[in-house]
């Protein structure tokens, strides 16, 4: 017995805790101007943390799953999403790219075309997704609005668009 172990209820030891890493949360801290119905990459250039530095937040916006670090992962995800102008945004819609292919989307907060558009949407995605050493997986979106400028907001002062990801233990 020790402060790591515990007693099991079939009288065996074992090993307390596990670790979770590779583990990252990454945000956007400025707008990023999208071309209406074009998926786009989402630039998160900032993190809060990352375990094992493996999210690139100056060139690829990716997280890299590092050697030693496969398994099943927790990923989350949201943008917040707007046009230029007033109660223009038709719909917009977030996916994780997983080596360079769509792989989970959300499709939040879709409008019709003739009544009901907004100023302002977040659509976000949650899964659990298996990942091998080397993969690597992205943050795309997408928003189409009637007119205006199509942005993804972000802010240094909260996180209005971000992603993040933690390993799953024990599955």
């Amino acid at each position: 017995a020790s402060a790591s172990t515990f007693l099991r209820g079939d009288n065996a030891w074992a090993s307390a805790g596990g670790d979770n890493s590779a583990a990252f949360f990454a945000y956007a801290t400025s707008n990023q101007t999208l071309v209406s119905n074009t998926q786009t990459k989402l630039v998160l250039d900032t993190e809060t943390f990352d375990s094992d530095s493996a999210f690139d937040k100056d060139t690829n916006y990716r997280f890299t799953v590092p050697t030693g670090k496969g398994g099943k992962y927790l990923i989350y995800a949201s943008a917040d999403m707007k046009s230029s102008t007033h109660t223009e945004v038709r719909e917009g819609g977030i996916f994780i790219y997983k080596n360079g292919a769509e792989v989970q989307v959300s499709l939040q907060g879709y409008f019709g075309p003739d009544a009901n558009d907004a100023y302002d949407i977040n659509p976000t995605l949650t899964g659990v997704m298996d990942l091998a050493e080397d993969d690597y997986i992205e943050l795309w979106g997408f928003i189409t609005v009637r007119s205006g400028t199509p942005t993804i907001r972000g802010d240094t002062g909260r996180t209005r668009t971000y992603m993040g990801a933690h390993r799953l233990i024990g599955v």
